[in-house]
């Protein structure tokens, strides 16, 4: 492996916080992605740098303290960089890179994006409206530095937290100037052609959950179709009129 900064980045929060969770807890990320960060160090200069105790408390060894004194130069020599960088270039070097699904990223992030740049105009903003799946994949290869999804993480470097909460909702064709709310039974969507979003879609990921809860099986429901566009699915909705009701 090469050194990289954020690998230093990481063993200075440990130093500093003297714990893995606390280090973990400060830089948003999960206790075994801040372990491997470690262990990539210590894999690297071939020694030891910490010592863990009984009670989760960490110490530096020897050759940790000499590894967190050049790490803190290490820091401080790239912001200066950064800094004489951006005035000979008159540009900002700060960048923060989103990736989200396709509910978040065409309803919830265009609003936020906009609050959060008028407050911080010289930070670059970029979004990209993708598969939950794929958001995951950008995290870990480093593409993204915030992924916004529905889904929930299964790879255990990767931590979560809850941003928004958005109840799942069955919009039925043809009712919808009616604007009326109904509670519709389980046996009674069954009996409903259904327009339903991709395989791997937050929301469909949410509607199998639900129908899991109460022993209800997905091949039970008739689909028209499956589309990954919201656009899409809101077009055939009007176009199926007193036929169809769609999910998402």
């Amino acid at each position: 492996m090469e050194l990289n900064m954020f690998s230093l980045k990481v063993f200075l929060a440990v130093a500093e916080k003297q714990s893995f969770s606390g280090a973990a807890e400060t830089l948003f990320l999960t206790q075994p992605a801040v372990s491997s960060q470690v262990q990539n160090l210590e894999s690297y200069f071939q020694t030891l740098l910490v010592i863990r105790s009984h009670s989760g408390a960490i110490k530096l060894t020897d050759a940790g303290k000499i590894v967190c004194d050049y790490a803190n130069k290490f820091v401080v020599l790239s912001k200066e960089l950064l800094r004489d960088i951006e005035k000979q270039t008159g540009k900002s070097m700060m960048q923060l890179r989103l990736g989200a699904c396709f509910i978040a990223g065409t309803h919830l992030l265009p609003a936020l994006m906009k609050a959060f740049i008028d407050k911080y105009p010289t930070v670059q903003v970029s979004l990209k409206v993708t598969k939950g799946e794929d958001v995951f994949q950008g995290l870990l290869t480093g593409s993204f530095d915030i992924g916004i999804t529905g889904l929930s993480p299964k790879n255990k470097f990767l931590v979560k937290k809850k941003l928004y909460e958005i109840p799942l909702t069955i919009f039925e064709a043809g009712n919808a100037r009616k604007q009326c709310e109904r509670v519709a039974s389980i046996r009674e969507l069954i009996g409903t052609p259904l327009i339903m979003r991709e395989e791997g879609a937050g929301t469909r990921k949410s509607f199998q959950e639900f129908l899991n809860k109460h022993h209800v099986n997905m091949k039970d429901f008739q689909f028209i179709t499956v589309s990954e566009s919201n656009e899409a699915i809101k077009r055939l909705q009007w176009l199926m009129v007193g036929r169809a009701t769609a999910t998402y």
